[in-house]
């Protein structure tokens, strides 16, 4: 839909690009948001040339300010190896496809998944092309629930309501494990089946909501190898 389509008056309308030189824009976006901010270095700024961001939009400056704190933070707590992100069609790619889905983004929450996203990227962490678009699409298309309950199904022993509610059950299904690591309303509970079916469709997730179980075994890890990576795709940066 281009932006003379968007007719509702509480749709922001965030207008076309203009045309520009098709080059490679990797380093722009994140030299103009790291500018502004005091004490950036010149090593960190050359990393900022050619993403082709229209800085006049709203959304775009949004963009470039949290992606460049976000960048400045992680060059004080790691060395960046700016070079290697030079000429990377890889990484201009990714960039760019955050970009347009930071544009769009309607939440508070999925718009930290992309600049985490971002900010892993210029780290040096990197998925595979094709897996990235469909990572980036799960964060457009899920609730923040979604992200919520495949946290708890990497690791349900980090749920205290669930250890305690599972310690009391000899049988049972994941559904009554869930039930009770969302007991304070996180996730309401006739959405549980209904995001829990979305996770599984996508293969981010494993085994039936309903099958009866020991307590221990409602505990155990239900992420795939998938879901495994789209959790690091958007969670911020680890250092050590």
């Amino acid at each position: 839909m281009s932006p003379s389509d968007t007719t509702s008056t509480d749709v922001e309308k965030i207008g076309s690009y203009p045309q520009r030189d098709t080059k490679s824009y990797t380093y722009d976006v994140l030299e103009a948001a790291v500018a502004s901010i005091p004490g950036a270095g010149a090593g960190l700024q050359k990393l900022m040339q050619s993403l082709g961001f229209d800085p006049y939009r709203k959304r775009e400056e949004e963009f470039l300010d949290r992606l460049g704190r976000a960048v400045e933070d992680l060059q004080k707590r790691q060395q960046l190896d700016i070079a290697a992100l030079h000429d990377n069609p890889y990484f201009e790619g990714l960039i760019n496809d955050i970009r347009d889905k930071f544009r769009s983004a309607r939440s508070e929450a999925k718009k930290q998944h992309l600049i985490d996203a971002a900010t892993n990227a210029v780290s040096g962490i990197m998925v595979d092309d094709a897996v990235a678009g469909r990572f980036l699409s799960f964060i457009e298309q899920f609730s923040p629930g979604h992200v919520l309950m495949l946290r708890l199904l990497q690791n349900p022993k980090a749920n205290p309501s669930a250890v305690a509610k599972m310690e009391r059950v000899s049988m049972g299904g994941l559904s009554d494990m869930m039930e009770a690591a969302f007991s304070n309303g996180e996730i309401a509970r006739d959405a549980i089946p209904v995001i829990y079916d979305d996770l599984h469709r996508e293969k981010l997730v494993e085994g039936g909501l309903n099958v009866t179980m020991s307590g221990s075994g409602l505990m155990e890890k239900r992420t795939t190898t998938i879901g495994d990576a789209f959790i690091r795709f958007l969670s911020p940066v680890e250092t050590g």
